[in-house]
């Protein structure tokens, strides 16, 4: 029986592996001849003729699973970093798991089109493994979209623009009216803080370095910068101090997580957060504040004492800068 040169390699197997199970499955004896030369090979199948026949018909189904194809695969482009990994690591693991070879479009390639091309070569078993493995990474990658809508559609805005706040109403005698959305509420029971003074701007970004600031108490992971020059990201504005000045948020697993942090935060701090009080703070601590209008409650590295005595906070996940009195601050879990 001749096959094609390509295909003795499927039809032998690792270490043999193959050939001895057909050999099994079939009764027959498979012996592959040597020949240097030639596109083909010559197979010589031993037996009955019944196990001939079974052996002639396996061998053909090895030869067309191994028979060389091609195929492209068009991708949504926010995909594509979930099949290639970080530093490629996931789409080798593809091409290990499958036997297939993979190759992506390049992105300057791609323009700007909402899909990129996949190349996908290798047998048809390799490429159709290859292509399950890539389906099952845009499934998951699907489900992660549907989670950071929702958690998007619950985002809000954490500071009010200048000018845009509404005033207070005076009362009759004129001082201004309180109410819950107001602040009213005093700082044990979570108020909201005041943003810093417009003047401390960029110098109030970092703490200064000093002895105390050195080491700082608690670690914030930080973020994942591991991409090409080149690279587009999806992002979102977190904060914003003027038009030259405003923090980003690479828009993924972490930026995910930063929400479901902030939300366990909120609840907590505002239902049992008189608990965590703080004794001292000092320059360069990284403590639990309340933010601005919201109420809300995120991680903040500790600054310094500012001249009316609040102390000058820096936001540290989405950041920001701003102040409050050291009784309202907290500490974290």
């Amino acid at each position: 029986m001749r096959v094609p040169r390509g295909a003795v390699k499927s039809i032998i197997g690792r270490k043999g592996a193959t050939i001895k199970k057909l050999s099994q499955a079939t009764g027959a004896h498979i012996d592959v001849e040597e020949e240097d030369e030639g596109e083909e090979t010559t197979l010589l199948i031993s037996g009955s003729p019944s196990q001939v026949c079974q052996a002639k018909a396996a061998v053909h189904q090895i030869v067309a699973e191994s028979t060389p194809v091609s195929e492209q695969l068009c991708v949504p482009q926010r995909a594509v970093g979930r099949i290639i990994g970080r530093g490629g690591e996931t789409v080798r693991g593809i091409c290990r798991s499958s036997g297939a070879k993979v190759l992506c479009e390049r992105e300057a390639d791609a323009g700007l089109s909402p899909v990129r091309v996949i190349q996908l070569s290798g047998t048809r078993k390799e490429v159709a493994a290859a292509k399950k493995l890539i389906m099952e990474k845009l499934v998951e990658d699907d489900a992660f979209r549907k989670e950071l809508a929702q958690s998007t559609a619950l985002r809000g805005p954490r500071r009010q623009l200048p000018g845009g706040r509404r005033q207070q109403e005076p009362l009759p005698d004129g001082t201004p009216e309180r109410g819950e959305e107001d602040g009213g509420s005093s700082w044990d029971e979570g108020s909201p803080l005041r943003p810093a003074p417009a003047e401390l701007g960029d110098e109030s970004e970092e703490p200064a370095a000093g002895p105390e600031a050195a080491v700082p108490k608690f670690e914030v992971p930080s973020p994942d910068f591991s991409f090409h020059a080149d690279e587009h990201l999806e992002v979102y504005v977190s904060a914003a101090e003027n038009p030259n000045h405003f923090w980003i948020q690479i828009i993924g697993h972490r930026s995910l997580q930063l929400d479901k942090l902030a939300a366990e935060m909120r609840h907590y701090y505002r239902s049992r957060g008189r608990a965590a009080a703080l004794a001292a703070v000092q320059a360069g601590d990284i403590v639990a504040a309340p933010y601005a209008d919201s109420g809300d409650w995120y991680r903040a590295r500790v600054l310094g004492t500012l001249g009316n005595g609040n102390v000058d906070l820096y936001y540290v996940d989405f950041g920001d800068n701003g102040e409050a009195p050291r009784e309202a601050l907290r500490a974290l879990r």
